[in-house]
């Protein structure tokens, strides 16, 4: 992938993000519209990660200046090649006292983490 393709993919995912997060906090929220995007950035990660380059595209979201951006790359990245990275950044956000709604998800990606890793393998 060529730096402006790379650049591109990684803007229609932080639209996709920004958009989720736009829904949510409007005057009328719409759980569905916000899944929606949701579920679409979701896509874009599914096929990152089939491409083995969800690391290489998501890593430097975490630094963006957007909280809700370095909630999703580091929530994406958890799981996907980044763990360290990614729970440092999502407890960061998760202790943060000054954006909300987004501290209080980061501290449910990191709960629903630990306690995957607490499940017996089968």
């Amino acid at each position: 992938m060529t730096d402006a393709e790379l650049w591109a993919v990684r803007k229609q995912f932080c639209d996709h993000i920004l958009a989720h997060w736009a829904v949510l906090d409007g005057s009328e929220p719409d759980a569905d519209a916000a899944n929606q995007h949701l579920r679409a950035a979701e896509q874009m990660v599914e096929q990152w990660t089939a491409q083995k380059t969800v690391r290489d595209t998501l890593l430097p979201l975490i630094e963006d200046d957007n909280p809700q951006i370095r909630w999703a790359a580091a929530s994406y990245l958890l799981r996907n090649g980044a763990t360290e990275a990614a729970r440092t950044e999502l407890e960061g956000l998760a202790n943060s006292d000054e954006i909300g709604l987004v501290a209080s998800s980061a501290e449910a990606v990191l709960m629903s983490w630990e306690q995957e890793g607490r499940k017996p393998k089968a």
